[in-house]
């Protein structure tokens, strides 16, 4: 034992530190049970014999950042009335765990933000992945299964699995500020049987759902939710006439001299700016361009517009606006903003719905966001159920 050696305080109630032994990279503390023998488990007498002590050593918190070991020096007893033997054991610590169980939620508080990879977790806590892993999945088990307020607004999204297209459905509850669950694919098979798995009273409760213009989730909200709103997501109409209009500049730089589509090129982040964010020096160079294009100024105010009409507080007159930009769009000339038109056209319920409801999918969104970041920092993942288990309690 070294001179210098530390003496530990366990907080676990029931022991006593008999001594404590200190190595460069660990520390070990001799334990022992401070409570009386009890019965007998067979016959229930209080006539025990003691039959020396038996180790056992378990993982427990760390101690000045070195891994802390008990070594617990457990009685064997013998009743004096029907002869059986047995070990002691203590409540707080199951029979066959190689650890404490506060180690284990040690572990899954450390890991439960996502910002380390398991991996890293288990080489810094010098234990296996396997055991990180398990602690993981127990931690996430017991703070999912509780109970969940029942919300009355919903915001469904894609995110990337892995590459190759693998994509999976996001359900959100902005109002909770947590997603409620992960399900597989975006073709709408995940997010059905999810949908038909919850009681009537969850789905009488939603009143809107906030989504993109992905077709197979628009057909699952109205068999699931037939009482509620599908609200189509702002940021993906009006990204459609950036889309659109950034088309028409490539066009006119294929069909421009060469002097010019030089400066088409260097203007093409400056068009897909929002008016009220242009410096005084970019609204300059902004107006003499849209002074030489035409058709770029038809699509830059075209774009301009239906941005205005998300500004509208009346849903009637913002329905009529909308009906209008479809018209102008139409008859402009430029065939990527009819195409727009159109798209519009076949959702024209679902975008007017945002002036009643005034939801977005922002909330989902950032949940993708910080999806991208797990996915990064567990250089990927390979196993769906452990992947849903990391976003789940991450964004909680």
């Amino acid at each position: 034992m070294r001179d210098d050696a530390i003496a530990v305080r366990l907080d676990l109630e029931g022991f006593r530190v008999i001594e404590t032994i200190e190595d460069d990279d660990a520390v070990t503390a001799v334990v022992e049970t401070a409570v009386p023998a009890g019965l007998c488990r067979r016959c229930g007498a209080a006539t025990l014999a003691s039959k020396g002590r038996k180790e056992r050593q378990l993982r427990d918190l760390p101690v000045k950042g070195k891994p802390l070991w008990l070594r617990w020096r457990r009685r064997c007893f013998r009743c004096d009335v029907c002869g059986h033997r047995f070990v002691e054991h203590h409540e707080s610590i199951p029979k066959g765990v190689q650890a404490t169980p506060r180690f284990e939620r040690y572990l899954y508080d450390r890991s439960r933000p996502g910002l380390i990879p398991l991996s890293q977790l288990a080489r810094t806590e010098r234990v296996s992945f396997y055991r990180a892993q398990r602690a993981h999945t127990r931690g996430t088990a017991g703070d999912l299964d509780g109970a969940v307020a029942v919300p009355t607004r919903l915001a469904v999204d894609e995110a990337s699995f892995k590459r190759g297209q693998d994509y999976n459905t996001v359900i959100s509850a902005p109002e909770l500020g947590r997603p409620i669950e992960l399900v597989r694919g975006r073709d709408g098979v995940g997010f059905a049987v999810w949908a038909g798995m919850l009681d009537e009273e969850f789905r009488n409760q939603i009143r809107a759902v906030t989504v993109d213009l992905w077709v197979p989730f628009h057909q699952v909200i109205r068999a699931a939710f037939p009482g509620a709103a599908i609200v189509a997501d702002k940021f993906h109409v009006i990204r459609h006439a950036i889309l659109a209009l950034d088309r028409v500049r490539r066009m006119r730089q294929r069909e421009s001299r060469r002097d010019w589509r030089g400066r088409l090129f260097k203007s093409r982040f400056l068009l897909l700016r929002n008016r009220e964010t242009l410096t005084d020096e970019q609204a300059a160079r902004l107006k003499a361009l849209l002074v030489d294009e035409g058709r770029l100024r038809t699509a830059w105010g075209l774009k301009e517009d239906l941005r205005a009409i998300y500004r509208i507080n009346d849903p009637a007159w913002a329905r009529r606006r909308l009906r209008d930009w479809c018209r102008r769009a139409q008859e402009s000339g430029l065939e990527p903003f009819a195409d727009v038109a159109r798209m519009i056209g076949r959702f024209e319920e679902e975008i007017c719905n945002y002036f009643e409801h005034r939801i977005t999918n922002a909330y989902a969104e950032g949940v993708t966001n910080k999806i991208k970041c797990i996915k990064r920092i567990g250089f990927g993942y390979r196993n769906f159920d452990r992947f849903r288990e990391r976003v789940l309690v991450a964004c909680l």
